[in-house]
């Protein structure tokens, strides 16, 4: 006859405690970490939008020669820049250069990310005189 008695197999209580603590350690690392990858990637494509922006306005001021009647400032157009768009606002700004009638044009476009003000600037040099 077999008196071999069938052996359960499972985790103990401690163990099973053991674990949980552990996933109760580890778990919020790793969302902190995933929602920082997160919010740089987004931090990431604010700044990329602001720079084509930035560099679309600059282009429309100097194709248009805009700039020639003083500074000016205003808000994208989602209808022309796309979704979104309205949370950036532009300034254009064109100072004296070192080299007889040329100017400094200068294109900023802040937003605003987690309640601070973020801001690019592209900055270029145009004659005064059409040529």
């Amino acid at each position: 006859m077999n008196d071999r008695r069938p052996t359960t197999r499972g985790f103990t209580l401690i163990e099973v405690l053991a674990a949980l603590m552990l996933v109760a350690i580890v778990l919020p690392l790793l969302l902190r970490g995933f929602g920082g990858s997160t919010d740089a990637t987004a931090a990431s494509q604010d700044q990329t939008r602001a720079l084509t922006l930035a560099e679309a306005i600059l282009s429309e001021s100097v194709a248009e020669r805009t700039w020639e009647t003083g500074d000016a400032e205003g808000a994208f157009d989602p209808a022309r820049f796309g979704s979104g768009a309205d949370r950036f606002s532009w300034r254009i700004e064109s100072e004296d250069w070192t080299a007889a009638e040329t100017k400094q044009l200068t294109a900023a476009v802040t937003w605003t990310r987690r309640g601070r003000e973020r801001s690019v600037e592209l900055v270029t040099v145009v004659a005064e005189q059409e040529f």
